[in-house]
Formats: structure tokens, C-alpha cells, sequence
């Protein structure tokens, strides 16, 4: 076995994971934890999140909605690579209480069911159903276990300025940022669905934000305008927007006209996509129904974002 080789291989591959992805932002790569520094919030108006940096690489989080803190939590938070990483210091005892109310609640819901069971002639009935809540109960139980874990690991995000306006952009969420800016709905409020840093001036925003260049194929420097040219079942329809006018999968459209509301791109070719329903409750596609990428009426509040 060649061991100079294979030990010359292994710097080799270290040296290129330290150096990463040489398609990113070089810029990005050495920006300091006290550039990342100061309060963020966002909410819907129901529920407020804030997260506090500290210059000495320190932060809080805390969600408060009209019950009170619904989680709590602190730890380091540190520069790497350009990213703000958060690492807690320990498990969320708030979130774990939190979780474990639920779970005592929905024990109670499922052993102490409205129906009698001393009934015998219903027993039978009244067990078979006891059994599917159990079930149930348990794949809920797992689904919220996880959710738990999630909030007390080590969580990441991308620094995105905008004008003076600095956001932090959750680790895979780049698509969600990108489909709200082209909708018009971020920067419409002051924050709404990503941490955004408070102070003085940072509501001034330029034409588009400074976003990784794995993003800069999804925002569109303009809208885009379609219509439906088939309906088809499950929801979906196609219409004649595609590649070539900036569509990509994932990407949300919504109707300007009374109808179907938001959508999401399944398919896509160079001429024409598939739309699938957000909601099915709402009313089916028509032919010939408007489609565009800007959410209707928005321009006229957000007057201070110019599209070139």
C-alpha cells in the first residue's frame, strides 16, 4: 500500500473542503461575527420571532405569541464561511416542556375518549377506534419528537443584504426568499417571513438584494405574465411560461384574476409548465386564466422597489 500517496490524497481533499465551493461569493467568506451583530426580528402579526447577536459571538431566540414565550433558547453563534451559525448551549428545556404538554394532552384525548367504554355493546366498536387514535397519536408523537431535535441543534443561516437591510436566510430555504421577492411580498412589510435586522435606516432596500449566485437563476428582474393553455386533473394545469422566461420548479405563480390563488411549478420545459394547486378547496383552473409571477395589487404598495 502506497501510504505517502494516499496520505498526499487525503491533504489533498481536506485542503479543497477547507477552501470550498469555489463558485460561491468570495466575499462572503470572511465576513466577522460583528458585521453579523444586532437584533432581528419577523412575524405574521400573530407570532414574533426575535434572535439577539452579540458582537462577542453570543445569541438569544425567543418566540412570543398572544399565550406568552412559546420558546426560548441561547448559545454561540459564529462567522463560518460567510454563514451565521447558531449552536445552542443546551437541549431546549422550554421547547422540551412545551412538547411534553402536548404530549400529555393528546394521551388524554386518546385513552379518555367521549365514548363510554363500559358499554359492552359498543366495546368492540369503541376498542377498534381507541386503536386507530393510538396509531395516529404515535405518528403525530414522532412528527413532533423531531420538530424538538430540529430546535435544539445547530441551526444556519445566509446573510443577505438588500440595500442597508440585512435578512438572515435560513440553510435550503434561498427558493422560498427568492419566490417571495418575486411575488412583491418581501420588502411589502418590514418583516414578515425572515429575520431582517432592526435600526435605523435599514428599511432602504436598492432593486434586488445581494443573493448567492446558486439563487440569482430563480429571482426575476422583471414579472412574468401567462396564461393556462390546459386544465388537467389533481389540480394541475399547463401554461405557456417555461425555461426561457425565467421559470424553474418550485417556483410560486398566482392567478390575477378570481380563481385558483397560488400555485407551485411541478414541471417545467423551455415553453410552458405545470401549476399544482396550494389549495384544493379553492375554485378549479379555466382555460385562458391569467397567471403571473407578481402577486396582484402589490406594485401599488411597494412603490419603493423599482424593477428594472
Amino acid at each position: 500500500m502506497n501510504i505517502p500517496f494516499i496520505n498526499a490524497l487525503l491533504a489533498s481533499t481536506l485542503c479543497l473542503l477547507q477552501l470550498g465551493d469555489p463558485q460561491g461569493d468570495p466575499d462572503q467568506a470572511h465576513v466577522p461575527i460583528s458585521a453579523l451583530a444586532g437584533n432581528y426580528h419577523f412575524g405574521d402579526g400573530f407570532v414574533g420571532h426575535s434572535l439577539t447577536v452579540t458582537p462577542d459571538g453570543r445569541f438569544q431566540s425567543e418566540t412570543q405569541g398572544c399565550l406568552g414565550v412559546y420558546d426560548w433558547n441561547s448559545g454561540r453563534a459564529e462567522a463560518v464561511g460567510g454563514h451565521l451559525v447558531l449552536i445552542p448551549d443546551r437541549i431546549n428545556l422550554r421547547r422540551c416542556s412545551l412538547f411534553l404538554g402536548l404530549a400529555y394532552e393528546g394521551f388524554l384525548r386518546v385513552l379518555c375518549p367521549e365514548t363510554d367504554l363500559s358499554d359492552e355493546e359498543d366495546e368492540g366498536r369503541d376498542l377498534i377506534r381507541l386503536s386507530a387514535d393510538l396509531r395516529s397519536f404515535i405518528v403525530d408523537l414522532s412528527e413532533m419528537a423531531s420538530e424538538f431535535r430540529s430546535r435544539s441543534r445547530t441551526s444556519e443561516f445566509i446573510p443577505v443584504r438588500w440595500g442597508k437591510r440585512l435578512y438572515l436566510v435560513p440553510e435550503g430555504e434561498g427558493s422560498s426568499f427568492c419566490n417571495r421577492i418575486n411575488l412583491g411580498l418581501e420588502s411589502r412589510f418590514p418583516a414578515y417571513s425572515f429575520y431582517l435586522r432592526e435600526g435605523k435606516g435599514e428599511q432602504e432596500i436598492r432593486a434586488f438584494p445581494e443573493i448567492p449566485r446558486q439563487w440569482r437563476s430563480m429571482l426575476l428582474k422583471t414579472p412574468i405574465r401567462g396564461k393556462i393553455i390546459d386544465v388537467m386533473a389533481g389540480g394541475r394545469a399547463r401554461i405557456d411560461l417555461g425555461t426561457e422566461h425565467g421559470v424553474w420548479v418550485g417556483m410560486n405563480l398566482e392567478s390575477d384574476l378570481d380563481g385558483f390563488g397560488g400555485s407551485e411549478v411541478v414541471e417545467v420545459s423551455k415553453d410552458s409548465c405545470m401549476i399544482k394547486r396550494f389549495d384544493s378547496s379553492q375554485p378549479g383552473f379555466k382555460y385562458g386564466q391569467g397567471v403571473s409571477s407578481r402577486r396582484a395589487g402589490v406594485d401599488q404598495v411597494r412603490s419603493d422597489v423599482p424593477i428594472e
